[in-house]
Formats: structure tokens, sequence, C-alpha cells
């Protein structure tokens, strides 16, 4: 390990300079210019062996490419896709890299892209490529655009004339979904009966927040499953746009029992308590104005963000709200969620959902398109 000396660094620099000064130009030319000789040829065999460093992995990665090529026994129009792919990131520089697009998502959704803008055509055969890939579906920071890009075991809805089946999309392929309702072990006679070949019904799901429908038709229904075909028309609502409905439910909220009047997927509004006849019987519970409910909610919410069995709501709250308990009535199931005060008024209040089961809010937003549906027909 070198050790720095002063003495010899002073002698040094001082034997270096009585040797300048009493050399000769030529002299110190010829000595300035061994020395650039001298960095210019280390700067040289830097580069060449950065060159032979690069080009070895680009022909590592290049055989990785084609390695996985010949394994995965990809047909002609996948392999020329990916051969499109590998070029587009020789371009970028990145040939080094084009293995990695048999491995990561996001740079295969990266040149895809490019490939995209050049040629709007490639969109859906990338889009069907990257899930035989094993990279999922869809490609990332995009709203879904297709039916072929919904994930196997999502669970999705079928609706036709009035008949709803809940299932699991069993597989996802370029012919169609193959969908396996929830009903063991199959189709029940029910189902059967309802849902016929050639029917057209709106299906429905959720990814990523966004709430998707679109119009399939019934390909072929099988012992255990039902064949739909895909669709590119699709209609999209973010939870922040969520319907509501005018509805009279029973509710628990801050142990007092309430009536909901009105519900989405995003909160709920009841009037101002009591709001049941049940509760005007009773008269602990007996409230004669909002400033009552108000003083009440105060005194009996807690705040219950150590809570960590249920899902933060898109929601934004600041940290001085108070979250309060809730238990709703929805058909034959109760759902319970944490709820914050928003808005309170004359006529009652409105609540917003703080934490609440994923899937006990798609099953209030399904209870809503059920309801808009049935007042439409």
């Amino acid at each position: 390990m070198p050790v720095w000396n002063e003495k010899r660094v002073q002698d040094f620099v001082t034997g270096l300079g009585k040797g300048v000064k009493g050399a000769s130009i030529e002299e110190l030319l010829g000595f300035l210019l061994g020395l650039a000789l001298l960095i210019f040829f280390v700067l040289w065999l830097q580069k060449r062996s950065d060159e032979r460093k690069s080009r070895m992995a680009i022909e590592r990665s290049r055989a990785l490419f084609n390695s996985e090529l010949d394994n995965r026994a990809l047909p002609p129009s996948a392999v020329q896709l990916m051969e499109d792919l590998a070029y587009e990131m020789s371009v970028s520089s990145r040939e080094a890299e084009i293995h990695r697009l048999f491995q990561d998502s996001s740079l295969f959704d990266q040149f895809a892209r490019i490939l995209i803008q050049e040629n709007p055509d490639l969109q859906r055969p990338l889009r069907l490529l990257k899930p035989i890939l094993g990279l999922g579906h869809g490609f990332s920071g995009q709203m879904t655009e297709s039916t072929e890009e919904i994930p196997e075991e999502t669970e999705v809805f079928f609706d036709v004339a009035g008949h709803t089946m809940a299932g699991l999309v069993a597989a996802n392929h370029s012919r169609g979904l193959l969908v396996r309702p929830h009903t063991a072990p199959g189709l029940d006679s029910q189902q059967k009966a309802d849902f016929k070949v050639g029917m057209e019904g709106e299906l429905r799901w959720q990814r990523k927040g966004v709430f998707y429908s679109a119009k399939c038709r019934i390909l072929s229904l099988e012992n255990n499953a039902m064949a739909l075909d895909h669709s590119e028309v699709l209609q999209a609502r973010h939870r922040r746009q969520f319907l509501r409905t005018g509805c009279n439910l029973s509710a628990t909220l801050a142990g007092q029992r309430i009536r909901i009047t009105n519900i989405g997927g995003g909160g709920f509004f009841t009037p101002s308590f009591p709001a049941s006849p049940e509760d005007e019987s009773n008269g602990e519970n007996q409230l004669e104005s909002t400033a009552t409910a108000e003083t009440l909610l105060n005194r009996t919410g807690t705040n219950l963000a150590s809570e960590n069995t249920m899902q933060e709501s898109s929601e934004t709250s600041s940290a001085a709200d108070l979250m309060y308990r809730c238990s709703i009535r929805l058909e034959k199931t109760t759902l319970d969620c944490l709820v914050s005060l928003v808005q309170s008024g004359a006529d009652g209040q409105h609540f917003a959902f703080r934490r609440i089961r994923p899937g006990d809010q798609d099953r209030i937003v399904q209870y809503v398109l059920n309801n808009e549906r049935n007042a439409q027909s």
C-alpha cells in the first residue's frame, strides 16, 4: 500500500525542476511529445479493451437471445417481432441487453411502444406476444384496450338479458376468453338455460383501480366454462368516477343504526339522525339535529389507522380526519368498512370510504350498476 512521503515528493519535484531548467527546447518538446504519446497509447489500450468487452457482451446477449428463440419455439411472426424489438434496441445502443426482452416486462414495453409509433398495426400482435413470453398482459402505464389484456384468474361478471354469471378467467388466448363460473364444478342447469351460444352480453371486470366493461358474444358452453369472443371496444370508469344510485339500505355507523339513501363506490349519503323507525323509537339513540349527530361522531369516532386488514380507498384525507366504523347491509351481505365525514348539511351527511376491502367495494359498484340497469329497463 503506497504511503505518502513528503520528503521524497519534494526531492522528486526539485529534481524534475532542475532537469527542466537545464534542458534545451528540443529536449523539453521531446519529453512532452513522449508523455503525450504515452498517454495516447494508454487511452488507446483502454478503448480497445472497452470495445472488446462491449463486443463480447453483445455476442453473449445475441447468443442468449437466439437460445431463447430456439427454446420457446415461437411462430415465425413472433420471431420477427422479437427481431424487430432487438433491432430497435441496437439503434438505441442497447444491443448488449436484447436477451432481457424475454425477462423484463418494462423493457419489452419501452421498445414495443417505439415499434407501435412506427407502425400502429403492430399494437395487437405485440400485445398478444407479451403474455406468450410470460411478461403479463397489457403495456405498463396504459389503459387496458382489449379483453385480450385481461390476466388469468381475474374475477369477471357477465350479464345477458338480466342474468349475471360471476366467475374467473381460466384462460385468455387469441381466440377468446374462457370464463369458469364460481358455481362448482361448473355451469349449473339454470346457467345453461339462461346463457346460449351466440348471445351477446356485457363483460365487467376491475384492474388497477379502473372498472371496465365490454360487449362480448358467447362462443361456446362447456361443462365447466363459458367461451367468449374478444372485444377492443371498452368502457372504463376510474374509482373517482363511481356512479351513485338511490337506495334504502340499513347500516350501523359509530354504533348507531342509520339508513343510507344514496351510495356509490366512493361513499354514501345518510339523512340526519335518526335515520330509521327503529332509531326513532329508541330514546337513547334519538338525535335532534345534524349538530347532535356530529357531536356523537366526534365522541365515538376512533382513529383506526393501525388496522391493516383493509385497503386504503383512493380518496385522500388529512391526518386530522377521524374514521368511523361502519357496517352496511347490502342485499344478503354485511360489508365492514371505515368511513369519514366529508360534508354535512341540514339534509344529512356525506361519508367517504377510507378503508374498505376491494371485494366489498366491487359489490357496491355491482349493486349500483344493477340498479342503474334496472332503472333503464
